[in-house]
């Protein structure tokens, strides 16, 4: 049972996985475009984002690092 203040979101893994194949992957991009959502390193994908072109960025920590998440792997990496 979630607790009253838990906001998170649930919805099946089908739709996180149509959700996910609309995101753009870090690896596969050479410039981040208005409006879209990164997969990737946080640190490599802002070296794509053009200077003064950003109103609002949200950026989401790595948690639950050492993880398998539905066959996605997460581990740890060093700060930089």
């Amino acid at each position: 049972m979630k607790s009253e203040r838990n906001k998170t979101i649930d919805f099946p893994i089908e739709q996180a996985e149509k959700y996910v194949a609309q995101c753009e992957k870090e690896t596969q991009i050479k410039e981040v475009t208005p409006n879209s959502v990164v997969i990737g390193d946080v640190y490599e994908s802002l070296k794509k984002v053009k200077d003064n072109s950003v109103d609002l960025l949200i950026v989401d920590p790595p948690y639950n690092l050492d993880k398998s998440f539905h066959g996605n792997n997460f581990k740890k990496s060093n700060d930089k």
